[in-house]
């Protein structure tokens, strides 16, 4: 995973299911598979670290976050692509490469940036679609019970229990797909009008809880969703820390370029306390979400007090 060292198993089977879907862009977009696969190029990859660290916090399997880490960094790259274009900040460098824009055109780098963002959902589908998974269960159980019929009543009641663990588990893949459909597409919603606000010159706590701390607060809630998709409770309480935890990020990164923020000092107090809060009840491995999260927000104090000459050579 680029920008994250050193490398550990859950980064490299990122980097390769990422591979994947570069290569099914050869197949689906053969024109923009060239400018997708540039666009996610490089970068820190914080999204998906968080999916993972949230994942691990929660004693959850990290190979059913997968497919959530992929798509909020697909989503985050398409918002990249475009955010860059002259009509928005003008960039003409980003991960120290030339923009989309500046390489590919205008033209192709607002399609990458549609293709994207349409990649984000699809790679949140299983492998086969809800009316699928309805008629093969339904077969499938017709088959098995009826094998088990011509044999005996101890092995009907075992098929029995292993048709409804079966049947229970396609239901859950489901349910995840639908919440996290949901929220990645309220998510991705709210990050449009972050941004809405931002290019009108808007820099309110509100314009930073949307254009940055939405794809945080999908990426811990979409951790408790592959955890335990029942546990509506746990994705609210995940998302709520998420969105503070990106909403001080965006703080901090705007108090590096000299720009005014009255309430960060409030903002990263709260969300310090609700890290505390968390990591104490939370049932796994929370080192690395603390580890990470303190990363994100740690620098604050080294900017806040400081004018923006003093800014510029601190960074």
């Amino acid at each position: 995973m680029a920008g994250c060292e050193p490398c550990n198993p859950v980064q490299t089977r990122f980097d390769s299911a990422l591979e994947s879907v570069k290569s099914y862009w050869q197949v689906a977009y053969p024109p923009l598979a060239e400018p997708m696969a540039y666009a996610v190029t490089g970068g820190k990859r914080l999204r998906p670290r968080l999916v993972f660290a949230a994942t691990k916090a929660l004693n959850g399997n990290v190979a059913h976050a997968m497919p959530a880490a992929l798509a909020v960094e697909l989503m985050h790259a398409y918002s990249l692509a475009h955010d860059d274009l002259p009509a928005m900040d003008n960039d003409d460098l980003r991960r120290g490469m030339p923009t989309a824009h500046k390489k590919f055109g205008e033209d192709i780098a607002i399609l990458t940036g549609d293709a994207l963002q349409t990649e984000a959902f699809r790679v949140l589908l299983p492998d086969v679609t809800a009316a699928q998974v309805t008629d093969g269960a339904a077969q499938t159980v017709l088959s098995r019970v009826g094998a088990a019929l011509k044999a005996d009543t101890k092995l009907l009641q075992l098929e029995s229990s292993t048709i409804v663990a079966d049947l229970c588990a396609s239901l859950n893949e489901l349910q995840r797909t639908q919440l996290l459909h949901a929220r990645l597409a309220t998510a991705g919603a709210k990050m449009v009008m972050g941004q809405v606000l931002d290019v009108r010159g808007e820099q309110s706590l509100g314009m930073r809880e949307q254009k940055t701390g939405a794809l945080m607060g999908f990426a811990c809630a979409a951790a408790a969703i592959c955890t335990d998709p029942h546990d509506l409770a746990l994705h609210d309480r995940l998302h709520a820390f998420g969105v503070e935890l990106g909403t001080a990020y965006q703080y901090l990164d705007d108090i590096r370029d000299g720009e005014s923020a009255d309430d960060a000092e409030r903002v990263f107090a709260e969300v310090r306390a609700s890290l505390n809060a968390l990591t104490a009840t939370l049932p796994g491995d929370v080192l690395e979400l603390s580890t990470l999260a303190k990363s994100l927000i740690g620098n604050f104090t080294d900017y806040s007090s400081q004018t923006p000459s003093d800014v510029a050579v601190l960074q």
